[in-house]
């Protein structure tokens, strides 16, 4: 997708949000133990949390997948650099919007444009790797992106919980889409990576013994689905 290069820049770039929310992170607890602070608490809480999953993890994750798993005429045909490129203007705009406002009405619209964004990539990505040789890393990845989506039902469901007051079930929306960020999204990328880093090099491996690291990421029954999957 990028040169040498280009890929230097924009892995420096997700460095950089990464040493930012470390800064936000430390201005949170100033906030927390002094009481004051230039910016408002929960606008820096909020800063911290979004910047965190879509300004650091997804555009590493989104990187290494594109480079890994699909051909030139795929990337280009899917236009993923054009993805990469606008969702990099949106973590800009997320990232001085949440600063300003907290959850307000343009943090609001850039982070669901966002959202839209990762839908682009995921459903382009799923159809590319049905279109590529079928290996346990493809697999992992699969899993990866559909839990990508599957988290995303969470957020969706926030303005709902809070428009008709069922404050019982907010925190749980927020731990759902934590949930299956961390546990599926993250976790069976890096499982798809390191596998297809293992195929590319050729070095053989247990298949039973891979297709079983899944059972202690999900919660049971979900492991279970995931096995099945694997199996087909």
């Amino acid at each position: 997708m990028f040169d040498e290069k280009e890929k230097l820049f924009w892995v420096k770039v997700s460095l950089f949000y990464f040493f930012s929310i470390a800064l936000i992170g430390v201005g949170i607890r100033y906030s927390f133990l002094s009481g004051f602070f230039p910016i408002e608490y929960k606008n820096l809480l909020h800063t911290h949390s979004h910047i965190g999953f879509l300004g650091w993890i997804y555009p590493m994750l989104f990187l290494l997948i594109t480079n890994s798993f699909f051909t030139k005429e795929q990337i280009k045909k899917s236009k993923y650099k054009l993805q990469f490129y606008i969702t990099q203007v949106l973590i800009l705009l997320m990232l001085f919007s949440f600063l300003y406002q907290g959850y307000g009405l343009f943090s609001i619209i850039f982070s669901s444009l966002f959202q839209l964004m990762t839908y682009w990539f995921l459903f382009t990505a799923l159809k590319n790797l049905s279109q590529n040789e079928k290996t346990i890393s493809s697999k992992f990845t699969s899993i990866a992106l559909i839990s990508l989506f599957i988290s995303s039902l969470g957020t969706w469901a926030l303005p709902i919980i809070k428009v008709n007051k069922f404050d019982y079930f907010y925190e749980m929306a927020i731990y759902f889409y934590l949930h299956f960020q961390y546990n599926g999204w993250l976790s069976f990328s890096l499982l798809g990576l390191f596998f297809k880093n293992i195929e590319n090099k050729e070095i053989n491996y247990n298949l039973k013994e891979a297709r079983v690291i899944n059972t202690r990421i999900y919660l049971d029954g979900s492991g279970e689905r995931i096995n099945r999957e694997l199996n087909h």
